[in-house]
């Protein structure tokens, strides 16, 4: 066996041995024409026939660069040629403002999950590597993240309902474009990849100038894994206090003791607060560290009455209690659903009578016009305001259903955590 031999070797091991922990039957694989996304489809496509799984391959044309078709339907041949399904989803950019790069791959996650949704897949493979686990660092040091922030990428993340899987977080750029190179195989280099004006490009190149004091991409992420260990303790303190100071009600409120905000740390409390208002709004990123601490500063104020930060109204219950509620404006309308049994809202677990909803059925928050039509159904122990954002089934403006309210027929809900799921969920997120 020859030198290259070897190494493909290692690379293929390292990879099976990293893919263990999967066990769905068909997983997702994301592949957008770099090396390292390449790179990834060819080793799950050789992964899967030996472990006699169904790969699929998705392309999210982002529409920002002449090339980009041309790049997503290249992988589309190189996947053709594996013997793998592939398909192409498009995005368009409705303005160039603000962090694009960020809205860019937000946007590819959202595409990915509704295709995932559509192909009964679970589990989707990304293509970030050591050094972007090490640019990540550099970019969040910047911005002045904390602990969590420096903590990086998660190997597996939660999202929109899908688990997104990184297999190659240990993996080094220059092997995975070594392993392309044996197998013949070209890859598309991003012209975008040298424009200074992304942070990102900058970190690169910086992360180049840092390896000549030691600072290298192994050496970074050594020290983000200590400060996800660091983040576990963090948050075992705030899923102690949150389970004694929180109380869940089934229509998706949460009331908070005011006697959290003196027996806990700052850290401790913004930690737990930080979670809740993700969950709660359905936001998939945590609010900012000094919007937070400016608010936690309001409601701990003895003449806190309400306020609405980040989808989430805030409102004095009495002299020892607060509650955190969803705003009824920030749920979105559906027409559509995945299946007969789905999550809406990020909170809600939603089942159907039928496997798709009726001509001109949509479901969503109750909100004033529905309160409106089933007045007559309120239920005593829920306020009026928590129950603005509960799950509807409409059809042509008219309330079909309203499980909490106990009116009609067509769906059942549920929240999707209970309060212990919610507060354990800390070291999920």
């Amino acid at each position: 066996m020859n030198y290259d031999s070897k190494i493909i070797e290692v690379l293929e091991e390292k990879f099976h041995e990293e893919m263990k922990i999967i066990e769905d039957s068909s997983i997702g694989v994301a592949v957008s024409g770099g090396g390292d996304s390449l790179a990834l489809l060819l080793l799950a496509s050789k992964w899967a026939k030996s472990s006699k799984k169904i790969l699929r391959v998705v392309t999210v044309d982002h529409h920002l660069r002449e090339e980009s078709k041309d790049e997503a339907l290249y992988v589309r041949t190189v996947s053709h040629k594996l013997g793998l399904e592939h398909e192409i989803l498009d995005w368009i950019c409705h303005s160039r403002k603000g962090n694009l790069q960020a809205e860019a791959s937000l946007a590819r996650k959202r595409l990915i999950c509704g295709w995932a949704n559509e192909h009964a897949i679970a589990t989707v493979l990304l293509g970030h590597t050591i050094e972007d686990q090490a640019e990540n660092f550099l970019m969040r040091l910047a911005r002045g993240s904390g602990v969590d922030g420096l903590s990086g990428m998660k190997r597996l993340k939660k999202l929109f309902g899908k688990l997104f899987f990184r297999p190659l977080l240990s993996f080094q750029r220059v092997d995975l474009r070594h392993y392309l190179c044996h197998q013949n195989i070209k890859w598309v280099d991003d012209p975008s990849n040298e424009d200074m004006k992304f942070t990102r490009i900058k970190a690169r190149k910086i992360l180049k100038n840092l390896q000549y004091i030691g600072v290298n991409p192994r050496v970074i992420v050594e020290t983000a894994n200590r400060m996800e260990k660091a983040t576990f303790v963090l948050n075992d303190a705030a899923k102690d206090i949150g389970k004694k100071y929180l109380r869940l009600r089934f229509w998706g409120d949460v009331e908070v003791d005011r006697q959290l905000f003196k027996m806990a740390r700052n850290e401790t409390y913004l930690r737990l607060l930080a979670h809740l208002i993700k969950w709660i709004s359905g936001n998939i990123y945590r609010p900012r560290y000094n919007e937070l601490n400016d608010f936690a500063l309001e409601l701990n104020k003895k003449t806190f009455k309400a306020r609405t930060f980040g989808g989430v109204i805030a409102r004095s219950l009495d002299k020892k209690k607060i509650v955190l509620r969803r705003e009824a404006s920030v749920p979105t309308f559906i027409t559509q659903v995945p299946a007969k049994k789905f999550i809406w809202d990020g909170r809600w677990k939603i089942t159907l009578t039928s496997n798709q909803l009726g001509h001109l059925e949509k479901i969503g928050p109750l909100g004033d016009e529905g309160l409106a039509q089933v007045r007559e159904n309120f239920p005593t122990s829920i306020p009026k305001e928590g129950l603005r954002s509960v799950p509807t089934l409409f059809c042509n403006g008219l309330v079909v259903a309203s499980p909490l309210l106990s009116f009609g027929k067509g769906l059942t809900c549920k929240l999707n955590y209970t309060k212990n799921e919610l507060i354990n969920s800390l070291n999920a997120h």
